[in-house]
């Protein structure tokens, strides 16, 4: 589980939680994207190549992102960003460079803790 804490936070009164559901080949995609070593040469630099968005009982939102690089010299990387319900910012994950099904991320804003899994669609 990726998770944002500092030490001796309080306990949350509220977790809401949300699930991004993806297919197997949205899956391969930001996977393939990621393994990168460099930025990706059709597309911007700093651009999300790939989003997917969950919505929390409260109204915010968080995004799973693909973001190419800005440089030569690393590769795209992924980020999970929490917004609240007028769309402002109010938390980011630490870049990371893979995803799975079952994969968690937690955020911490608003005095509570927000849990966002990634799932496999299922098949139709």
């Amino acid at each position: 589980m990726n998770q944002i804490a500092t030490a001796n936070q309080p306990p949350y009164p509220v977790t809401l939680e949300a699930a991004i559901r993806l297919t197997p080949e949205e899956f391969a995609r930001a996977n393939e994207l990621l393994a990168h070593s460099a930025r990706v040469e059709d597309e911007r630099r700093d651009e999300t190549m790939f989003c997917r968005t969950a919505r929390f009982a409260n109204g915010c939102e968080a995004d799973l992102k693909v973001v190419n690089s800005s440089g030569e010299d690393c590769g795209p990387w992924a980020e999970v960003v929490l917004f609240d319900p007028e769309g402002h910012e109010i938390g980011c994950s630490d870049a990371f460079g893979g995803c799975a099904p079952g994969d968690d991320f937690t955020l911490e804003a608003l005095d509570m803790r927000f849990v966002l899994r990634l799932m496999q669609q299922e098949a139709r």
